[in-house]
């Protein structure tokens, strides 16, 4: 029998044993013979949206655009869900006043405002007023009742309103205290003080209005009832839904019958994107999307009928072959949006997600879960592996040896990836997993201090002992730099496929030492830099507005030094949201190929922005040249020349200040730094975590008094041990 698959064959049976006693605790899924088909419309797009409220089949909604004097001018509108047009309403809002947010009642709207004035010691201030209008723009009441509210309450700001039926208002405030107010806007009255949202994206019930205190479970949900000035329990008859990440699910009887009665992504719905819905007369779901992409704004209408599926659906003879995706994470919208433009355009394959993290579980309970379906021949055809700890898998012949596909497919061209990204997950000389965008995490110094880039362990050793003035490495406390260090070198102190372990050596003992001597102390960052008392700073996502941060940082050129490293350029490779392996027991192996193919296609590589760069070398040299040509305002200094105005970013280091620094878009020269530094990087930024667990449990030294030869012995044990029940 072939080794591999005689190692994979114990792996499964071992997993069947773990799981056969596992129970799970299913839900109940909409009848087969329907399904909700969306009909999407577009409202507005490239204008701000400010607020948005449904009232019946109606849409309200607040656009803002530039005046001339360099304010705002905020426009209501008014849509019906059932005609293609919008009606602006003739409502005046003053240019030096914000629309909140909005509110639809039986005649009119509420809306409550946000004014900017200058107080009388010329501060800057805000002031908030209700006012309801009818739709011919009149007003019919308006209050300031909630300013001395505010002040009474130390409530720094209203976070949201409704209004019931009866024309009541309720305000929640920034401290999630709950407050009611008369049809009129008067007599403002507290009714709890609970902490709790009012988001009807999130949390809906029919003709009512509910809150929520921290999570959407029976226990914290309450509504609210404004003729009593109370919150009142759920009650066996109330039907509630909750948006979750991959569906809509509905709650009956005190929330313990669930049922998803729809899929997000089956309908082109991110749920990142939904700012409120709301369920017609006739069963019809209304959910408003609003995409924020690139500075601009897509608002849109989705409505959603409940329709017999066609026959061959019914009978699941469906024309198109199922592939599943397998995450225990929420996923990013741009990894949505490949999987519904899949969905869409091709005829022959349909990716279905499948989310083993379930509400209430914790990491541990999603891998035997996913263990479970594996075991039981079921196991996803995709799994994204940032979401498990995909070393044991992979060591264990879990995953497809993907470059047999890359070799054998002549639609697949490697040349047009940058091909250390494309094989950064090999194992064995077998590709396990492809990531489809990434992060470079480094460390950089000045170019003065570093001439040249790149240095080992040992010769990092020699150049603090040759400058004690220096008693920081970078930002990082003991145990994190540890974690960082050894990436590059675990394979010193163990390794799995030899069964060696050799954490009781010298060699780990003078790191342990090293990492505790050279640990983040204390003052500001920037500041050790200047006094040259910190030798590097950390980039954690190396793009030119780090680039810019370092050179002001260290007052000049810069050097990427990185971490040591025997092998590379000290730089690691930090996949992001999803590295796609296809499961060797799949029996859609080609289908899941196709998606993984789609992903790294030229259309969805171009959706990737500086934030994670596409692996696709065409599509990451067209954002840099969007970057280089990006637009930059000027103005006249005090001498009277034309100069451009720099962007600003503000970084934060946890807990050890803020910053605010300039950038411009990037030259041709810093493109091509970073992108040298790309082109050499072949590191995960990644590290057993079933050995660093070991580490941090045994760490008696690093935060304590311990000595380190004694940590040393305990991981050693430890190791050996997990080493040996590994192979």
């Amino acid at each position: 029998m072939n080794p591999k698959r005689k190692m994979y064959l114990c792996f499964i049976f071992i997993l069947f044993m773990i799981s056969f006693s596992t129970t799970g605790c299913g839900q109940k899924t909409t009848d087969d013979a329907y399904e909700y088909r969306n009909t999407s419309t577009i409202i507005s797009k490239d204008i701000s949206v400010s607020s948005i409220s449904i009232k019946g089949e109606y849409i309200y909604f607040a656009l803002q655009e530039p005046a001339n004097d360099q304010t705002n001018t905020t426009s209501l509108y008014q849509k019906n869900i059932y005609q293609e047009e919008s009606q602006q309403l003739p409502i005046t809002i003053e240019n030096n006043s914000d629309i909140y947010s909005i509110c639809g009642v039986e005649d009119g709207l509420w809306t409550l405002l946000i004014t900017s004035y200058k107080s009388a010691a010329g501060k800057l201030e805000d002031k908030y007023e209700l006012r309801e209008y009818d739709f011919s723009g009149t007003i019919l009441n308006e209050s300031e009742d909630i300013n001395q509210m505010m002040v009474d309450n130390d409530e720094t700001a209203i976070l949201s309103f409704r209004a019931d039926e009866e024309g009541r208002l309720c305000l929640i405030g920034a401290s999630g205290t709950i407050y009611s107010m008369n049809p009129d806007g008067t007599k403002v009255k507290t009714i709890a003080v609970a902490n709790v949202s009012l988001e009807s994206a999130k949390l809906y019930l029919q003709d009512q209005m509910v809150v929520y205190n921290s999570s959407l479970d029976i226990n914290n949900i309450r509504k609210i009832d404004l003729s009593a000035n109370t919150l009142e329990e759920l009650s066996k008859k109330d039907i509630y839904y909750t948006t979750e990440q991959y569906g809509l699910n509905q709650y009956k009887n005190m929330g313990k019958v669930r049922e998803t009665i729809l899929n997000w992504l089956d309908n082109g719905i991110f749920t990142s994107q939904i700012r409120t819905l709301s369920i017609l007369k006739d069963g019809t779901i209304l959910v408003i999307t609003l995409d924020f992409t690139d500075q601009k704004y897509l608002l849109k209408q989705n409505l959603l009928k409940k329709v017999e599926k066609d026959k061959e659906e019914q009978s699941g003879e469906s024309s198109r072959i199922t592939i599943t995706y397998g995450v225990a994470n929420a996923l990013d919208d741009t990894v949505k949006k490949d999987i519904v433009n899949f969905n869409t355009q091709n005829e022959k394959y349909k990716i279905e997600v499948v989310n083993y993290l379930e509400d209430g579980m914790n990491m541990g309970d999603a891998t035997t879960k996913l263990n479970a379906a594996i075991a039981a021949g079921n196991g996803p055809d995709l799994i994204n592996v940032l979401d498990f700890d995909y070393q044991t898998y992979a060591t264990n012949g879990v995953f497809e040896n993907l470059y047999p596909y890359i070799t054998n497919d002549s639609t697949f061209h490697k040349e047009d990836y940058f091909e250390n990204i494309l094989t950064c997950y090999s194992y064995k000389n077998e590709l396990f997993a492809i990531p489809r965008n990434f992060d470079i995490d480094t460390l950089a110094g000045s170019k003065e201090d570093f001439p040249t880039q790149g240095w080992t362990l040992s010769e990092m050793y020699k150049f603090m002992e040759n400058h004690p003035e220096i008693n920081t490495l970078f930002e990082a406390g003991p145990q994190s730099m540890l974690q960082e260090l050894m990436v590059c070198y675990m394979d010193d102190f163990y390794n799995l496929e030899t069964g060696s372990c050799n954490f009781n050596s010298q060699e780990f003992v003078d790191l342990l030492k090293f990492c505790k001597t050279y640990a983040y102390k204390d003052g500001e960052p920037q500041d050790n830099v200047k006094n040259k008392t910190q030798l590097l700073t950390k980039i954690y996502s190396l793009d030119y507005i780090q680039y810019q941060k370092c050179q002001q940082i260290f007052e000049g050129d810069i050097s990427f030094m990185g971490y040591p490293d025997d092998k590379g350029n000290g730089a690691r490779i930090s996949p992001l949201m999803s590295a796609l392996a296809i499961g060797s027991y799949s029996k859609q192996k080609a289908g899941a190929w196709e998606f993984i193919k789609y992903s790294l296609s030229k259309e969805e590589q171009g959706n990737f922005s500086i934030d994670s760069y596409p692996i696709r070398k065409d599509s990451y040299f067209a954002l840099m040249n969007q970057q280089i040509n990006m637009k930059v305002d000027t103005e006249y200094d005090e001498n009277g020349n034309l100069i451009k105005v720099p962007f600003t970013y503000n970084f934060s280091y946890a807990g050890l200040g803020s910053y605010t620094y300039e950038y411009y878009p990037p030259t041709q020269k810093m493109v091509n730094e970073i992108t040298d530094v790309i082109e050499h990087t072949d590191t995960i930024m990644d590290i057993d975590i079933n050995v660093w667990n070991i580490i941090v449990e045994e760490d008696n030294y690093l935060k304590g008094d311990g000595d380190p030869w004694d940590m040393a012995e305990k991981i050693q044990n430890r190791v050996q041990l997990y080493v040996n029940e590994s192979r």
